[in-house]
């Protein structure tokens, strides 16, 4: 079946769906550490660059390159390491930089390591949810693929959230074949339907208990956010005390990247994790991406410089890159991969924003469907 048939009333479902739940300002803890996230931008191209417009994006040109990419970041991490700046990730695929935890004023010295092309802020991200809107059009969408039973088929769809709860009914289905090579990351936590499942949650747990649950760590959902979207993605028909439910793509497979943990403890995500996550997903083959979550644009999408913290970012499209994430989201949309990302709808109360109603981001990516 043809991608897009399941794609355009999926989309729609997940802008009506998820818009922001409150401003930024509102949910951040009242006391801040000093220190924030970062990210170091390296001189070379990320390998999505480097390789976009060819063939050889898996070949071993791209392997060479990633190992090429990798060595220059240990350098920079040995830098790092003698600076006593702790680092809380590394990208290569859709974007070449190292994340690390530092003080504003420490970014002239950062941004002097060599090779160092620049240094972004990394900003804190989180969850928005709050209703869908019955206007998706999504049995005529299903006629159009050959009935609900072939919706979706042979789609894999990576839910980067909260988890997945794989014994939900809705999220299993004993007559799908796995495909070869899944399942891929914690088996424990996948079936027939869920063929991935990976947590990034210790990358923000905290020693400290009263911001740590160690179950976190798993890719079980606690809040039951990321499970929600499963089902409005591709959940099966099932019933449900007040009416049967069923989701847009049936009989598509899901892919969970585990990437907030429990209420209250990990409410927010950081840009490293989210990072991590997407490009994972693109590397186990998701052919979608849905991304509830976001913050406040503090750059409009063509905005190349001005209000950036430092130099641009270099890359091969003109556009978003002043902001971290939708760089990195326009980058995994441009090679292939359908990046379905939430709107917003906090208006940037209270906030400094270019005005009001702005699409939050990573959404201001162009090539995002939002």
């Amino acid at each position: 079946m043809r991608l897009s048939a399941v794609v355009t009333p999926f989309v729609a479902v997940c802008t009506a769906f998820f818009p922001l739940l409150t401003p930024l300002s509102a949910a951040e803890p009242t006391t801040k550490p000093k220190a924030r996230e970062f990210v170091l931008i390296l001189d070379e191209q990320p390998v999505s660059v480097k390789f976009a417009h060819t063939a050889q994006r898996n070949g071993f040109a791209a392997q060479s390159w990633r190992t090429q990419i990798r060595s220059a970041q240990a350098r920079v991490r040995q830098q790092l390491s003698g600076m006593k700046v702790p680092v809380t990730g590394s990208a290569d695929t859709f974007l070449n930089g190292v994340f690390v935890t530092a003080d504003m004023d420490q970014v002239p010295a950062l941004r002097a390591i060599p090779g160092v092309s620049t240094v972004v802020i990394a900003p804190r991200l989180h969850r928005t949810l709050d209703r869908a809107l019955d206007l998706q059009n999504v049995k005529q969408a299903w006629t159009g693929v050959g009935g609900v039973g072939k919706a979706g088929a042979g789609v894999k769809i990576g839910i980067i959230d909260s988890g997945l709860d794989q014994t939900h009914p809705g999220l299993q289905d004993t007559s799908l074949p796995v495909p070869d090579g899944f399942p891929k990351g914690d088996a424990n936590f996948t079936n027939n339907k869920v063929i991935a499942a990976r947590s990034y949650v210790s990358m923000l747990s905290s020693s400290d208990p009263t911001y740590s649950t160690p179950d976190d760590n798993s890719p079980r959902d606690h809040i039951g956010h990321g499970t929600a979207l499963a089902m409005i993605a591709a959940g099966n028909t099932v019933k449900a005390p007040v009416a049967q439910i069923t989701g847009v793509a049936p009989k598509a497979y899901l892919g969970n990247y585990k990437i907030f943990g429990s209420p209250g403890v990990n409410d927010f995500t950081s840009t490293a994790v989210l990072v991590q996550a997407l490009e994972d997903a693109f590397n186990d083959g998701m052919d979608i991406a849905v991304l509830s979550l976001g913050y406040p644009a503090f750059n409009a999408p063509l905005d190349m410089s001005t209000g950036c913290q430092s130099t641009p970012l270099r890359s091969y499209i003109p556009a978003t890159v002043c902001d971290v994430n939708a760089y990195v989201v326009e980058h995994a949309a441009l090679i292939g991969m359908v990046v379905v990302v939430a709107a917003g709808n906090d208006g940037c109360v209270g906030l400094n924003c270019p005005t009001l109603g702005t699409i939050n981001s990573p959404g201001t990516a162009p090539s995002a469907i939002t």
